[in-house]
């Protein structure tokens, strides 16, 4: 008797779920490319319809399931022997999440006949690599987005080129550089009197000013050779490296059109009296940003670079920025508040908002920049030889980003709208790994960055 009102009220389940169901699923209203998008960031826990269950008496499964007429699809044995089954059903008779499927599987285990049931949990690879650089053990910003994880689990696919738009290039031996362009018109602030040529070196100046080689230490976060034991652990050492020289002078500085000029370039596109660039690049790196001492935006103060980076968002290309140290809301800032661009805001060593870091609802995702109490180590020129050197900023945040979605599109080529994949950052980080609540004066925008979550998204 104990068996038959078992058996019917696992039959009840089913029938109940399907009657509160309704004949259709219910819908969400989001626009078609959303709704692809909204898959793709939500990381899956368990296989919709499926729930494993355990028999008492594993030789009568099938003789019992017959005889009760329930209307479940037998999918395969799990461990026939141990009276392991898998079970699929209709996934639209329950709610898509794991709270309502692991309810309906504490219903299930009630059944006297079973010993339990559960969701079919989606497991991951836990493999991880660390490499064998010296300084990676002061790399905590590394373990912070999981690179080991990421590492250890994705393989590394097509080359991605890399653009690093900022003070030019400085010879080191953890760097492998591409050919580049010095694009500073102004012979002075390029300080190596000469303007315009194809010679992207960075050019010496006092140590003391960390202006200098502040393109080589953001080169470094995003490709510094992995695991030879030399200096430090990048993140994609297989990027074609791009050095594009805008900033000048001793303390980085560089005027619109060049900027705009290098962008263009960079992206393969014609510049008058300079060789053009055989290696389009397919993500600019802009640790830079403007400040005219009050609040200044994309859309009305710097329409040029907007619409450069419109144009290039239009043929696949990604610009990736800083959003400024300032402390202020990022909306008030360019290029951080253009619309088409990945603007980066910077958490610290202990996951918190950064101390100097830009905030605010145009920020798509926070990446480690540091801070007083730790900062980050990268590439850097040294009086005696390559070295590295200890910097924070939105500047360090956003090679975190750059050198990330290198691996994204190394792994799936295809995935290379800049649209979806800021949506991605976006929402993926916002959901997963959230900033810490209260940790900016208004919205935070994003979340944090996580690269083995990320790349996991991708894998399915």
């Amino acid at each position: 008797m104990k068996k038959i009102i078992g058996l019917a009220l696992l039959s009840l389940v089913f029938l109940v779920l399907a009657a509160c169901s309704g004949s259709e699923p219910p819908t969400v209203e989001t626009e078609p490319e959303a709704e692809v998008l909204l898959k793709t960031a939500v990381k899956e826990s368990f296989v919709a319809g499926e729930l494993l269950v355990k028999f008492k008496e594993p030789s009568k499964v099938k003789s019992v399931l017959s005889a009760s007429g329930i209307k479940l699809s037998l999918k395969e044995d799990v461990y026939e022997a141990s009276g392991m089954w898998l079970f699929k059903f209709d996934a639209r008779l329950v709610k898509n999440d794991l709270s309502a499927m692991q309810d309906l599987a504490r219903l299930v285990s009630k059944l006297p006949e079973l010993s339990y049931a559960q969701p079919n949990y989606i497991y991951y690879s836990q493999a991880a690599f660390n490499p064998n650089d010296p300084l990676f053990p002061e790399q905590w910003n590394m373990e912070a987005i999981e690179m080991p994880l990421a590492w250890g689990n994705y393989t590394r696919g097509s080359r991605v080129n890399v653009a690093v738009i900022d003070t030019g290039k400085t010879d080191h031996n953890d760097l492998i550089w591409s050919t580049g362009i010095d694009m500073i018109r102004d012979a002075g602030n390029a300080n190596d009197f000469n303007g315009r040529d194809t010679d992207p070196t960075d050019t010496i100046c006092p140590f003391t000013l960390s202006s200098n080689g502040h393109g080589t230490h953001v080169a470094g976060i995003i490709a510094a050779q992995t695991n030879n034991r030399q200096h430090i652990a990048g993140i994609n050492e297989s990027v074609r490296l791009i050095p594009v020289r805008v900033l000048g002078s001793c303390f980085g500085t560089g005027t619109t059109a060049d900027v705009l000029a290098g962008m263009r370039w960079a992206a393969g596109d014609p510049i008058r009296g300079l060789p053009r660039n055989t290696n389009p690049a397919k993500i600019l790196n802009l640790s830079l940003g403007l400040n005219l001492g009050r609040g200044n935006s994309c859309e009305a103060d710097d329409p040029a670079m907007r619409d450069t980076i419109n144009a290039l968002a239009d043929r696949d290309i990604i610009t990736v920025v800083a959003a400024g140290n300032e402390g202020i809301d990022a909306a008030t800032t360019t290029p951080a508040s253009c619309t088409r661009a990945i603007t980066v805001g910077s958490f610290n060593k202990n996951g918190d908002l950064s101390s100097f870091s830009n905030f605010g609802s145009v920020v798509d995702i926070y990446g480690p920049g540091g801070d007083n109490d730790a900062k980050i180590k990268s590439t850097f020129p040294g009086f005696f030889g390559p070295t590295t050197a200890d910097l924070m900023g939105t500047s360090m945040a956003a090679p975190h980003v750059t050198g990330v979605i290198s691996l994204m599109l190394s792994f799936d080529p295809t995935y290379n709208d800049p649209d979806a994949i800021a949506f991605l950052l976006r929402f993926h980080s916002a959901i997963h790994t959230p900033m810490p609540s209260g940790a900016c004066p208004t919205s935070c925008g994003g979340g944090k960055l996580n690269a083995a979550a990320l790349l996991h998204e991708l894998s399915f």
